[in-house]
């Protein structure tokens, strides 16, 4: 592996990571169905089935009796119908536990994997190279969903969005007889937009970036899931039963595992520009303090990422581990993951469409355009870019594109009234005064609707606002009973101090919650709720500082709820603040 200097500047696949394709031959797909497939899936696997929408996606799991993980994998519902995406590796692996657990329930399971195959899509791209392929479905927003049931280049595929990733992901499945065409084609349109395939190494730095776990590598069956940060978007402890629930709820009521994944930073020459070999120890007073598994050097950070298991004694974030990997003395850093934060395609879309109108401004019409085509290809429903670009095509003579746009806003949005009234406008300068007066009428039809809506609300979120406050003085007067036996009494305070931040009492609170800190130190929540009552003072630097603690012991303990509440409560206040 090549270890890049830091005067040297970054290679990187674009200016967004790591975008391009990758012919994931690797991963197999598990179609489930009959009329008891859903409540089925739902009682074997660990995440919510009951609730997963049409075309929608989760992260899940089965576990053994033990909490072990047997499998991690992505679930798609279709209709009545399910898809299960995981590695090759799991697929037979899945058919076989799942039919293990069947016995009466009508549901059946299919192995798709030798009928069709995966390309995958990577970064924020992804979503441009799509809508360039895809012939049906046509619409405003294509990617409303998780699963695409779609035609690109005139031929049928699944196209699945990831819902875990740290950037975009999309794997397209293709069946075997349309794979040549679909492949030949999409790497045509990728060279055209100058997107390559991605190498194994490349794929391999973009999912340790993400802190994201692989099964057979960085983790296997002896595993609890507690121990790999996986529970967060995996596990339903609300929803019912399901193997393993039991002592996988017994571990997380006794605290942290003795060890868990995660993230180790090293300098970037830290074993001579060689990955380390998978388990290796990493030392400290002749004890084990971690064991390595996935790693490499990381362009974007200029340092030697590694996915390891922690003792728990050690995995605070920020703690420098200072010890030997096979006699050699080393440095590692305690990092939370992901190690790069996703890019949010929201976000990259309103940055374009702040460029674009910088540009108009700045008279570069052309470049503008674009700009603001690409916001709405990365964010089909941003109705303000539609807005803009319809606007702006307006006013560079382009009144027919204009119409076009600001009718796909409308569409989008049937009450928007900028739509109708832009529409107005555009009618009348092409001469259909007819037109125009329509598109005004819809517009202050529209105005009155939406002014006896907001009453309506208004109205709602009163009477909703005065029965939260009733339910709060309820529990209060319960958590002062408590108190005046007990006025050391944890949840108590942690509770009534929890009900002053909704009453908007930030004083009281503060109080409170300091108290069940100094009642039980490792008390996650209450960090989380006084940086709230602290950021209602207006006392941000506290808050920051009182996240940040609630950070240190959530990630020690593997409260990852909490955590990552907490991680964007600061980003969030920091870019206030800033």
């Amino acid at each position: 592996m090549k270890i890049v200097n830091s005067s040297e500047p970054k290679q990187f696949t674009s200016e967004h990571g790591f975008d391009g394709y990758h012919l994931a031959l690797n991963y197999g797909l598990i179609e489930v169905y009959g009329g008891d497939a859903r409540r089925f899936l739902h009682a074997q696997t660990t995440s919510d089935v009951g609730s997963l929408a049409e075309m929608q996606g989760q992260a899940s799991a089965l576990l053994d009796r033990k909490a072990h993980v047997m499998a991690y994998f992505s679930l798609f519902r279709k209709h009545d119908s399910y898809r299960i995406l995981a590695g090759s590796e799991q697929i037979t692996d899945i058919i076989q536990h799942l039919e293990k657990f069947h016995f009466s329930e009508k549901v059946e399971f299919l192995d798709l994997s030798q009928a069709g195959k995966f390309i995958g899509l990577f970064g924020l791209h992804s979503r441009k190279l799509l809508t360039q392929a895809i012939t049906r479905p046509t619409g405003v927003n294509i990617f409303a969903h998780d699963l695409i049931d779609a035609h690109i280049y005139g031929r049928h595929v699944h196209i699945f969005r990831m819902p875990v990733a740290s950037e975009e992901v999309f794997f397209i499945w293709v069946n075997n007889d349309d794979w040549d065409e679909v492949t030949k084609k999409l790497k045509e349109t990728a060279a055209a937009m100058k997107l390559k395939e991605l190498s194994a190494d490349e794929l391999k730095e973009a999912r340790i970036e993400a802190g994201v776990p692989l099964f057979g590598v960085d983790f296997d069956s002896e595993n609890l899931i507690v121990e790999l940060g996986l529970e967060d978007p995996a596990v339903s402890y609300t929803k019912g039963c399901f193997q393993g629930q039991e002592v996988l709820a017994r571990v997380k009521a006794h605290g942290t595992p003795a060890k868990q994944l995660t993230g180790l930073t090293f300098a970037a020459d830290v074993n001579n520009g060689k990955p380390f070999p998978l388990a290796t120890r990493l030392m400290v007073g002749g004890q084990e303090a971690a064991t390595i598994y996935s790693n490499c050097y990381c362009r974007k950070l200029d340092k030697v990422l590694a996915l390891a298991f922690v003792k728990k004694d050690l995995r605070v974030v920020d703690t420098v581990i200072k010890g030997q990997i096979e006699g050699r003395d080393v440095e590692a850093k305690v990092t939370l993951l992901p190690f790069v934060q996703p890019q949010d395609v929201h976000a990259r879309a309103l940055k374009l469409y702040e460029k674009g109108l910088a540009l108009f401004t700045a008279e570069a019409s052309t470049e503008a355009i674009e700009l603001l085509k690409e916001s709405i290809v990365l964010h089909p429903s941003f109705e303000d870019a539609y807005e803009a670009l319809g606007v702006i095509l307006s006013k560079t003579g382009q009144i027919d594109e204009a119409i076009e746009w600001m009718q796909r806003l409308a569409e989008l949005n049937p009450d928007s009234v900028m739509a109708h009234a832009n529409l107005s406008v555009f009618w009348l300068e092409k001469g259909d005064k007819e037109k125009a007066e329509d598109e005004k009428a819809i517009s202050m039809s529209i105005r009155m609707r939406m002014a006896a809506r907001d009453a309506v609300k208004a109205k709602q979120e009163k009477e909703d606002e005065v029965k939260l406050l009733a339910e709060t003085r309820e529990r209060m007067t319960m958590f002062n009973q408590v108190l005046e036996i007990d006025a050391d009494d944890l949840l108590a305070n942690y509770g009534i101090g929890s009900c002053y931040n909704i009453l908007k009492e930030y004083d009281k609170a503060i109080a409170h919650l300091q108290k069940a800190i100094s009642i039980k130190a490792t008390h996650t929540q209450a960090y989380l709720e006084l940086g709230k009552a602290y950021r209602g003072q207006g006392l941000q630097s506290e808050a920051v500082q009182s996240w940040k603690k609630g950070i240190e012991i959530a990630s020690q303990k593997g409260d990852m709820t909490p955590l990552k509440e907490m991680q964007s409560l600061i980003f969030e206040t920091e870019q206030t603040s800033s």
